[in-house]
């Protein structure tokens, strides 16, 4: 991976001088930049998809990329982010927070398939960290005696790889082009659990109260290893600067 990572870089380094090179003889610009958002909802409403509810594997919510004329190479970045908290008061109190957050870096190359078709690949890698914290706590009460517990459960995964994409773009007018592409990922992943469980008894006889705690505190550590492939379900509404 750190072998990868170097190369990545040197190659960066590369295209970044020649982005910064001037182009005397043609009028177009040194290098061209994308900006892409997820469009799938914009598009269930504006086209009505009659509410489809096909599943995305792809977590990058906005993407990057910039293209140098000279060289046809570029450099491109994904990212992507999401937080629920999400609350029930009854029966039980229960809360779980989660916090995704996807990126990606890479270079690609693209070229033209005819007037209105762009089509390219390139190479990522990606990093993604993910956390979720559950809470349950409940409290009986009968005579004279209260029994309050609580769970809290930790989950942190984080997962680093690399591998390949390929890109299909539709050029709408000059600047706004629809795209999509497909994912396949190499993924070393690791996991991390800590589970919380805290116990108060309290009994009340007479004048006497007796409380009782007690703590039980657990850790799980899993390491995964898997290849992820996302089919071309999502697409992007992407703008050209």
């Amino acid at each position: 991976m750190i072998k990868k990572l170097i190369v990545l870089a040197a190659f960066i380094g590369c295209l970044l001088n020649s982005f910064g090179q001037t182009n005397d003889t043609e009028n177009k610009p040194n290098y061209d930049q994308y900006v892409g958002v997820q469009a799938n909802e914009l598009l269930k409403q504006l086209i009505n998809l009659n509410n489809s509810n096909t599943v995305i594997g792809n977590p990058y919510l906005l993407t990057y990329t910039i293209m140098s004329n000279k060289c046809g190479w570029g450099i491109e970045a994904g990212l992507g982010f999401q937080y629920t908290d999400t609350q029930n008061k009854q029966p039980v109190n229960d809360e779980s927070k989660t916090n995704n957050f996807d990126s990606r870096i890479g270079i690609c190359k693209k070229f033209k398939l005819g007037k209105r078709f762009t089509a390219g690949y390139g190479i990522d890698l990606v990093y993604s960290n993910n956390s979720d914290v559950t809470t349950n706590s409940n409290t009986t009460v009968s005579s004279g005696f209260t029994d309050s517990s609580s769970t809290v459960t930790t989950t942190k995964t984080i997962r680093i790889g690399a591998g390949p994409q390929l890109y299909l773009g539709f050029n709408i007018s000059q600047r706004v082009i629809l795209g999509t592409e497909i994912l396949y990922y190499y993924l070393s992943s690791t996991q991390k659990q800590n589970v919380l469980t805290k116990d108060t008894q309290i009994e009340v006889s007479g004048n006497q109260t007796i409380t009782t705690s007690t703590i039980a505190n657990s850790n799980l550590e899993t390491d995964i290893k898997s290849f992820s492939f996302s089919f071309p379900t999502v697409l992007f509404l992407i703008v050209k600067f």
